[in-house]
């Protein structure tokens, strides 16, 4: 069999324009598609990478506020913690500087009841002394109760000063006040001690005054001169009541 030579150039030139137009109007077109589509990928895959590179950051500086976030958190929960012991502390010690003023004050209280039911029963007591004693001098003789104070008037009565002696019975008689009525006698020996006191005879004015209980008290317009169980009572009451100290 022969080779027809003509027949196969012409396919050869046929399958070279065939190739030129499938170059021209399918491959470059296709190539230029394939080159946009790998332009466009790469475009993507830059835009990506810089995505994800933000990304990264953006979580990067999420993540280190949320630790700052954190340790802000953490540092006000400690401060609270700690202002919460302090103020608990305070309380505490509020509680007890209050606890301790009312034992201290309670103490007082109970102190100074103790100390007026002292004063109490001391005055009792010594108001009893003087009921006692006032109703045994009640039992002896009553001339004498009279005139066994009347020594002791008489020693105030020269211990005067002078002008006030000179008053004692000057114009009229001097008034005399007496726990009892006495005698004749009675009366005679205490005008006696009294004139003797003075240094001149005096004329007394004998009043009874039951509440001296036992002895005599003279009265001028300026002075008093007092020796009898009311005010010696009077005054041992009073030493008895006084607070020690």
């Amino acid at each position: 069999m022969g080779i027809d030579w003509w027949t196969f150039g012409f396919q050869a030139v046929n399958v070279l324009i065939l190739i030129a137009i499938l170059s021209r109007f399918l491959f470059k077109p296709v190539a230029d598609v394939i080159a946009e589509r790998q332009e466009a990928a790469r475009k993507l895959m830059d835009e990506a990478t810089g995505e994800r590179a933000r990304a990264s950051v953006a979580l990067g500086e999420a993540q280190a506020e949320a630790r700052r976030q954190a340790e802000a958190r953490d540092a006000r929960l400690s401060e609270a913690q700690a202002a919460a012991e302090a103020a608990g502390r305070q309380a505490l010690e509020a509680a007890r500087a209050e606890a301790q003023r009312i034992v201290t004050e309670a103490r007082a209280d109970i102190e100074r009841l103790r100390s007026a039911e002292r004063k109490r029963a001391d005055q009792r007591a010594s108001q009893l002394a003087v009921e006692i004693a006032a109703r045994l001098l009640a039992r002896a003789p009553s001339g004498e109760l009279v005139v066994g104070f009347a020594e002791g008037l008489c020693k105030a009565l020269a211990a005067l000063p002078e002008s006030a002696r000179a008053e004692i019975g000057a114009g009229a008689p001097a008034r005399l006040m007496v726990s009892h009525a006495l005698s004749e006698a009675g009366r005679a020996r205490v005008a006696e001690l009294v004139s003797h006191a003075l240094g001149r005879p005096v004329e007394l004015a004998f009043e009874v005054d039951p509440s001296l209980i036992a002895g005599l008290e003279i009265e001028t317009a300026h002075a008093k001169v007092s020796n009898n169980l009311r005010e010696d009572l009077r005054r041992i009451r009073e030493e008895l009541e006084r607070e020690p100290g």
